[in-house]
């Protein structure tokens, strides 16, 4: 499949550097992906293999629950270089398996805001931009949820 195989020479990196500039993604739908992330990951097991898709369609569930009216799952699809219709059938799945639990409450929000300002204090990348220095932290947490 050649979406797979994409997403396999892509670095998560390098996919998340172009999806949060090129979608103009902010910094709370990235936290609420995080927040996702982990709630999916209770029923699905997320890989090195399916971390790019699982990404993907976090930051679309949190793009559609902040702002419903700015999203375009067309244009989304192509961002992130899956057809429309497996998007479409993807997000269903997704929702399906977090039982549409897409409501955090501030405090866990907080929370979320909190743990990620320590991870990004602690990046002693001092020579890049704050973006980028976003992103990496990003990779980190991700990285914490992948399982062999």
């Amino acid at each position: 499949d050649f979406v797979l195989y994409w997403f396999q020479i892509i670095s998560l990196f390098n996919y998340m550097e172009r999806l949060i500039y090129i979608g103009n993604f902010s910094q709370p739908e990235i936290t609420l992906v995080l927040i996702y992330l982990k709630r999916i990951g209770q029923y699905i097991k997320i890989t090195q293999t399916n971390i790019h898709i699982m990404f993907s369609l976090s930051l679309m569930i949190s793009s559609k629950w902040l702002d419903d009216e700015s999203y375009d799952i067309r244009e989304l699809s192509e961002l992130f270089g899956i057809t429309f219709e497996e998007l479409i059938n993807l997000e269903k799945d997704y929702l399906n398996y977090i039982d549409w639990r897409l409501y955090v409450s501030k405090e866990e929000f907080d929370d979320k805001v909190l743990e990620l300002k320590l991870v990004y204090d602690n990046i002693n990348y001092n020579n890049i931009s704050k973006k980028l220095k976003f992103i990496y932290m990003i990779e980190v947490e991700l990285k914490k949820m992948i399982q062999s």
